[in-house]
């Protein structure tokens, strides 16, 4: 498939919501651990709980289990299946229409 007929494929709405919501869901299974761990470090008022990330992660891992990293993931779910969604949908025709117009115009002899 060429670049040019990869900006002329058109989504529908229903597809262009899946694609956000899918994009949401595997960015905040990925970011939740990352987010459970920098929450508690901050959140320690003076003594650190950690002594670094690696032993953040150990520790919660042994004394809480793989729950106590995705402790709030059914909330990072929903604000990033929303926010991407949302951004998605309302974007992606905007910047590819754009970009192909942009790249369609502009040769590399002008340049």
């Amino acid at each position: 498939m060429s670049l040019t007929a990869l900006f002329k494929v058109e989504l529908s709405f229903p597809r262009k919501l899946l694609a956000g919501a899918v994009a949401g869901g595997i960015g905040a299974a990925i970011a939740n651990p990352t987010d459970v761990l920098k929450v508690r470090m901050q959140a320690a008022a003076g003594v650190a709980p950690y002594r670094n990330t690696w032993h953040g992660f150990t520790t919660i891992l042994s004394t809480e289990g793989t729950a106590g990293l995705y402790r709030v993931l059914l909330l990072d779910l929903c604000l990033d299946l929303f926010t991407l969604t949302t951004f998605i949908v309302g974007s992606s025709g905007h910047y590819s229409e754009g970009l192909y117009s942009i790249c369609s115009h502009v040769s590399l002899l002008t340049l």
